[in-house]
C-alpha cells in the first residue's frame, strides 16, 4: 500500500472548502488507517450513509483514496485511507486574500512574520521535492527581559547577514535560496 504523506499542501481553494466541513475533519482523522465507512459510522456515531457522502467528498478533491474494495453478496465495501497524516493550506488557495509579507510588514512583527511562514509554505512546495538542499532548524531559547529580547534580535539579525554575505558571492547563474529566521513565544505555538 501507498504509504501516506507526512504532510499535504492544500492549493486550490476547492480542496479548502471541503476540508473545512467539522465531520470531514473528523473523518479523516479516522482514517490515519485504512478503514470502510461502516467502520467510521461506528466509531463516530453517525450513519453509514452520511459517512459515504462525505468520503465521496473528500475522494473527489483527492484527500482521501480507495485502498480495497470488497464485494458481500449486493454490497460493495470500500475501505480507504487519508492520502495524508496532516494538512496545510497554502496561501495561493486564498487567491489574493493570501498573506503577502510585503503587504503587512508595515503591521508589525507578528503579522510580517506569519505572513513569512505562509509565504515559506508556498515556497517550500513549489516545485520542491524535499532534497537533500533543503534545510530546516528549529531551537528555542529563553529571554529574561525585553532588553534581553531586543539584544537578541539585533545579534541574529547581524549573524545571519553576515551568514549569508560569506556564501552570497551575487553569480546569477547559481541556484538561489530564501532563507528566514522568526521569533515568537514558543508557549502557544508549541502547545506548552
Amino acid at each position: 500500500m501507498k504509504p501516506l504523506l507526512s504532510v499535504e499542501v492544500i492549493r486550490n481553494l476547492e480542496q479548502a472548502a471541503v476540508l473545512f466541513h467539522p465531520l470531514r475533519i473528523r473523518i479523516l482523522g479516522g482514517l490515519s488507517e485504512a478503514a470502510s465507512a461502516a467502520k467510521l459510522a461506528r466509531e463516530l456515531g453517525i450513519p453509514r450513509q452520511k459517512v459515504n457522502y462525505h468520503l465521496r467528498e473528500l475522494e473527489k478533491q483527492r484527500l482521501v483514496r480507495e485502498v480495497e474494495v470488497k464485494r458481500r453478496g449486493n454490497c460493495v465495501e470500500r475501505t480507504m485511507i487519508a492520502t495524508a497524516r496532516s494538512y496545510v493550506i497554502s496561501p495561493e488557495a486564498l487567491g489574493g486574500v493570501g498573506a503577502e509579507p510585503e503587504q503587512v510588514k508595515e503591521e508589525g512583527p507578528s503579522a510580517y512574520l506569519v505572513a513569512l511562514a505562509a509565504d515559506a509554505i508556498r515556497g517550500a512546495t513549489e516545485g520542491a521535492s524535499g532534497g537533500e538542499r533543503t534545510i530546516a532548524h528549529r531551537a528555542e531559547v529563553s529571554l529574561a527581559s525585553e532588553e534581553d529580547a531586543s539584544d537578541f534580535a539585533d545579534e541574529l539579525a547581524h549573524l545571519v547577514q553576515e551568514l549569508a554575505g560569506n556564501y552570497n558571492n551575487g553569480d546569477p547563474s547559481e541556484e538561489k535560496y530564501t532563507f528566514i529566521t522568526g521569533v515568537y513565544p514558543a508557549g502557544k505555538a508549541t502547545g506548552r
